[in-house]
């Protein structure tokens, strides 16, 4: 990315590019420092209220979202993004690729 690049410019690329699991892992790997208190926070609240059922708007890759600790505590989990498969990339990507796995099922 260049100096030049506007907020839209950024903003195009990330709405457009192909979805993937390479990309799921990319953007954790660059955000997941960045997210770290926001997804504590976001695990904080879902703890206290003892949250069986979760909606995430806007959960593109999932980087901000403990999506795996919901689904570790059984809770229903409805992921929303007007970006094409991108949150079905980040989910597969959180329990499939950072050893999750199928053992969240049980």
């Amino acid at each position: 990315m260049n100096d030049s690049s506007t907020g839209a410019d950024r903003w195009k690329r990330y709405l457009y590019r192909p979805v993937s699991l390479q990309r799921a892992h990319d953007q954790n790997a660059t955000f997941g420092v960045a997210f770290r208190s926001q997804r504590h926070a976001i695990s904080a609240i879902f703890s206290s209220l003892g949250a069986t059922r979760v909606a995430c708007l806007g959960s593109g890759y999932l980087s901000d979202i403990p999506v795996e600790e919901f689904a570790v505590a059984g809770a229903d989990v409805h992921l929303v993004d007007w970006v094409p498969d991108v949150s079905l990339a980040g989910f597969q990507y959180k329990l499939f690729r950072e050893g999750i796995g199928p053992e969240c099922w049980r």
